[in-house]
């Protein structure tokens, strides 16, 4: 076997086996089900639920965002079928998520770099997209959909930029759909369904702009890329179709509702209120880590967070890493083209998140408003950290690994 594919057997292993530090989070045969974050005690009725628009809970309600969670509660059925036991189910759910968001940054680092190095970058930028601040609250427990789209961001981009590189179209069109379609869940959000569009369309500039001389990587990759929306539309028309049609319903109206922007602009200032740069940076802003939060170490929800503002080791760390994240960009003169690519790329990234991540927050903050204000769109965005925080992660997991 060739040394390179027995180190990517060992790395691979190697996250597979820390992945299963996630059964820690559950207590016996005790699994969580609350607000966004839904899990059914009944998989298998659940997953014939999904077929129908109309949902039972409360007295009654539309709900056609449901019909995107038919993946996600077949996949549990199968598993309810198989006589696992719930708790089980639940455990599984997760260790596979979270190994697949460490995996995913592997195979992204591997992609896009040729260093020596790239196996040992791949191991640390892995570890950094499963353990940092941001996952910690925002993701793993706040909605399904964070949950389902956050592992997949990193191998969806790379299934991209393998697509342009290696110009085989059909391949990773199919690959990029496929992967797409087990993430549909993330998408009911109208959000978190734009926010994996700008992960993509970001790149794609990117590329375009460096590219813009050579018209026939130009033309390819506006052709890869409409393909991969065309299919994307395609197979999640099913729900897309029902869901697009409901809001048509209220959504115009809504939008030109002046209490509604004057809402979303709240909300921004609301959500934003610790998200400052010195936080934001830190992969921070959620009011747990801040020190000048209301209740501090005394919240029994978020007891966890004393560890963050009181142990110098934990504070000294949350600065550092940021701070390693963007000395890259201190050594990328010596670096090939192909890594100034990157590097460059992934610091642009990282900054244009990091406007939006902050919200209402200085520097620029009153430009943020002032664009929810003038776009009605950005309402999807009230809350900016916890829907443009999932990207965040990403551009500073593929820095730090360099």
């Amino acid at each position: 076997m060739p040394d390179n594919k027995k180190r990517i057997i060992i790395d691979v292993l190697i996250i597979l086996a820390v992945g299963l530090i996630s059964f820690n989070w559950f207590k016996g045969s005790f699994f969580y089900s609350y607000g966004d974050v839904i899990f059914p005690f009944s998989p298998i009725t659940a997953f014939k639920d999904s077929f129908y628009i109309w949902s039972g809970w409360f007295t009654g309600h539309e709900d056609v965002q449901i019909l995107s969670y038919i993946p996600y509660y077949a996949l549990l059925a199968l598993w309810d079928w198989l006589r696992l036991p719930l708790y089980a189910i639940h455990q599984f759910v997760y260790y596979f998520l979270f190994t697949v968001s460490g995996l995913s940054v592997y195979y992204l680092i591997l992609t896009i770099f040729k260093d020596e190095r790239r196996h040992l970058m791949g191991l640390i930028a892995a570890f950094f997209y499963m353990f940092n601040s941001f996952t910690l609250i925002i993701v793993w427990g706040l909605s399904l959909q964070s949950i389902y789209l956050y592992p997949f961001l990193p191998l969806l981009l790379a299934l991209l930029i393998k697509g342009l590189e290696k110009r085989k179209l059909i391949k990773y069109a199919f690959l990029f759909t496929l992967v797409s379609f087990f993430a549909s869940i993330g998408f009911s959000n109208a959000a978190f369904a734009l926010i994996f569009w700008l992960n993509i369309l970001l790149f794609l500039v990117y590329y375009l702009i460096f590219n813009f001389r050579n018209k026939e990587k130009l033309y390819y990759a506006l052709k890869f890329v409409l393909l991969l929306l065309i299919i994307w539309l395609g197979i999640n028309s099913y729900w897309l179709i029902p869901y697009l049609e409901m809001l048509s319903g209220f959504l115009p109206e809504a939008l030109q509702n002046i209490a509604y922007q004057e809402g979303t602009v709240e909300s921004i200032k609301s959500s934003s209120q610790t998200a400052h740069l010195l936080n934001s940076f830190r992969l921070f802003g959620y009011h747990p880590f801040d020190l000048n939060y209301e209740y501090g170490a005394n919240d029994p929800f978020y007891a966890f967070s004393k560890t963050y503002t009181q142990n110098p080791f934990f504070i000294v760390l949350s600065f550092l890493v940021p701070l390693l994240v963007f000395l890259s960009l201190l050594i990328v003169r010596k670096k090939s083209f192909n890594d100034k690519f990157y590097i460059l790329y992934f610091s642009i990234f990282s900054f244009f998140i990091l406007f939006f991540y902050k919200g209402s927050q200085e520097p620029l903050g009153e430009l943020f408003l002032w664009l929810a204000d003038k776009i009605p769109l950005l309402g999807a965005f009230r809350h900016p950290m916890s829907k443009f925080g999932v990207l965040l992660p990403l551009g500073y997991a593929a820095l730090l690994g360099y």
